[in-house]
């Protein structure tokens, strides 16, 4: 497994997890334009491969905002590993992310990372309530 720094095309070449294969072609080049103007975005790649696009983007100092993209094929163990090392570097002040609460899976690893829940963020997309975590450190 290698990091490296995020390039914007990284993102569109991404095969994701199930539950983050359904964003819009505006959505996605949104995001990946976003994630690419952050001075604190990485790529994971396996063998070549992007199985994972994390990054912070800053709101104002001290409050930032955390994005997770992984592959259907991301190694969970380890990725888990290295974003909580460089979260404890990377992660003063406040770290907020917006998780679906259907999905699981993504409520357990930002629990594994040091996030807590907050409440919930009615409509944070069109049609669709999310849950706020954070992480203050």
């Amino acid at each position: 497994m290698e990091v490296r720094k995020y390039e914007a095309n990284d993102f569109l070449i991404l095969r994701p997890q199930p539950m983050q294969e359904g964003l819009m072609p505006w959505q996605t080049m949104e995001i990946a334009n976003d994630l690419a103007q952050s001075n604190e975005t990485y790529s994971v790649t396996v063998d070549g491969e992007v199985v994972a696009c994390v990054g912070l983007i800053q709101h104002w100092p001290g409050r930032r905002f955390v994005w997770a993209y992984l592959a259907w094929n991301a190694p969970m163990v380890p990725l888990t590993w290295k974003v909580r090392r460089w979260l404890r570097f990377h992660g003063e002040g406040r770290i907020e992310a917006a998780i679906d609460p259907q999905f699981k899976a993504s409520i357990r690893w930002a629990r594994r990372l040091g996030f807590k829940r907050e409440g919930r963020m009615k409509q944070y997309v069109p049609g669709k309530d999310y849950d706020l975590y954070a992480r203050v450190g």
